[in-house]
């Protein structure tokens, strides 16, 4: 569950969030839309604290995130994997490699690694790509490796920013149908878009977010 109870964020005087209460439940896939400087961005960055709110709170599974210390940070994030628009890769290392990383970092011991990374990438469709380097792919591939690396440790919630935007409208529907198969097995997801097709398409909750304010949250696709 994540939960935002009166949240306001202000950069330079201006509100970005104004006052937002907004609830998602277990298990949701909920889309946040709204033109560009509406506060959509905002609004995934508290949830990973890498903003504080000026005022109001931030639950994530009943637990008040704006209370956190530094060092409890790194445990919630562990709980949070992110995929962006712009894929993130490392150059340098191949696609297992990157995937591999994920798990490196919170320890996970070489042979658990080397079981797991290969079925996240059979998942997502791309098990011969393993040994591959992420310039060699296309634009769909890099962000198959890119989910892959997200939920690799499994965790309960799926951050996408603009995950489709840097993809063409065949391709970025196959990435929203992986998406959609990763919210069907249980994991939260909270996307930010601006590809309305995407979002009528998928029929879920939509959040619309205006001048930092919430002016509607529905299910079904823009206008509905």
């Amino acid at each position: 569950m994540i939960k935002f109870e009166h949240v306001s964020k202000t950069y330079d005087g201006k509100a970005a969030l104004d006052d937002v209460s907004v609830e998602i439940n277990d298990g949701e896939f909920v889309f946040i839309v709204g033109p560009s400087g509406a506060g959509k961005s905002t609004f995934i960055k508290l949830i990973t604290k890498e903003i504080e709110p000026d005022s109001g709170s931030i639950f994530i599974d009943d637990k008040d995130i704006t209370k956190f210390s530094q060092r409890m940070i790194p445990g919630l994030r562990r709980n949070i994997g992110m995929v962006f628009q712009d894929f993130r890769l490392l150059p340098n290392k191949t696609v297992f490699e990157n995937v591999a990383f994920a798990m490196e970092v919170v320890h996970y011991t070489r042979r658990t690694i080397e079981r797991q990374v290969p079925q996240a990438l059979a998942l997502m469709g791309i098990p011969d790509k393993a040994d591959q380097f992420p310039d060699s792919l296309a634009g769909g591939e890099q962000q198959r490796v890119a989910i892959a690396r997200a939920i690799i440790n499994n965790p309960k919630f799926l951050i996408a920013d603009e995950p489709t935007g840097n993809l063409d409208p065949s391709t970025a529907l196959e990435i929203m149908k992986l998406i959609d198969q990763i919210n069907r097995r249980g994991t939260t997801v909270v996307m930010v878009t601006h590809a309305k097709d995407i979002v009528d398409r998928m029929d879920k909750r939509v959040i619309t977010i205006q001048d930092g304010k919430v002016i509607s949250d529905l299910k079904g696709g823009y206008g509905r």
